[in-house]
C-alpha cells in the first residue's frame, strides 16, 4: 500500500534560509537518538511522577521537531544538490525517502501536540498514548534512517555529494584567483 504524496508549505521565511551542504548526517544522527531519549524519560516518569522530568521531556519533545524540520531541510538541500548526477532507480529512492521525511515531520508535530495535551491534563492515559505513539512513531523513524542509510551505502548518495562539493569549492576557488589576479594587475 503507498500513502498519498504530501508536501511541506513553501513559506517565503523557509526558502531564503541557507542550509550548508552536507549538514544532514550531521543534523539526523541528533533526530534519531531524541525520540530514544524521551521514551527513556517517559517510561521513567511513568513511575517516578516527577514534573521536571516531564519538562525536560517537553523540551526534547519541541528540540525534536525542530531538529526534524531541519534535517527534512538540509536533506532537500543536499538531494537538490545533486539530484542531476543520480540515475532514475536512486531519483525513486530518493524521492521516497523524502516522502517519509514529510510524514516523519508531520507525525513529529502531532506526537508534539500529544505531549502538550498530557502536560495539561496530567492523565495516565494520556502519557500512555503518548508514549505508544512515541515507540510506534519512533519504529517509523528508524525504518526511513535504514533506508537512507541505504542511499548513502548502497547507492552512494554521500560520494555523489562530497563530489558536487569538490566541484564546486575548486570553482569557486578558481573564481576567487581569478578575482585577485586580476586586482593584483591593476
Amino acid at each position: 500500500m503507498r500513502l498519498p504524496d504530501l508536501s511541506i508549505p513553501n513559506l517565503p521565511l523557509i526558502g531564503d534560509i541557507i542550509i550548508p551542504s552536507s549538514f544532514h548526517p550531521f543534523v539526523i544522527h541528533l533526530v534519531i537518538s531524541l525520540p530514544i531519549i524521551i521514551i527513556i524519560l517517559e517510561f521513567i516518569n511513568l513511575f517516578a511522577r516527577r514534573k521536571l522530568l516531564g519538562s525536560i521531556s517537553f523540551f526534547f519533545m519541541i528540540l525534536f521537531s525542530i531538529t526534524l524540520f531541519v534535517s527534512y531541510l538540509s536533506g532537500v538541500s543536499d538531494a537538490n544538490l545533486i539530484k542531476d548526477s543520480l540515475d532514475e532507480a536512486t531519483k525513486t529512492v530518493l524521492q521516497q525517502h523524502k516522502m517519509e521525511g514529510i510524514y516523519i515531520v508531520y507525525g513529529s508535530l502531532l506526537l508534539l501536540f500529544i505531549k502538550l495535551l498530557s502536560v495539561v491534563v496530567r492523565k495516565l492515559g494520556i502519557k500512555l498514548l503518548f508514549l505508544l505513539f512515541l515507540m510506534v512513531f519512533t519504529s517509523i523513524l528508524a525504518n526511513v534512517a535504514i533506508k537512507g542509510t541505504k542511499l548513502v551505502y548502497k547507492y552512494g548518495v554521500a560520494s555523489k555529494l562530497i563530489e558536487k562539493n569538490s566541484q564546486n569549492s575548486t570553482q569557486s576557488s578558481s573564481t576567487t584567483d581569478n578575482k585577485h589576479d586580476s586586482n593584483s594587475s591593476n
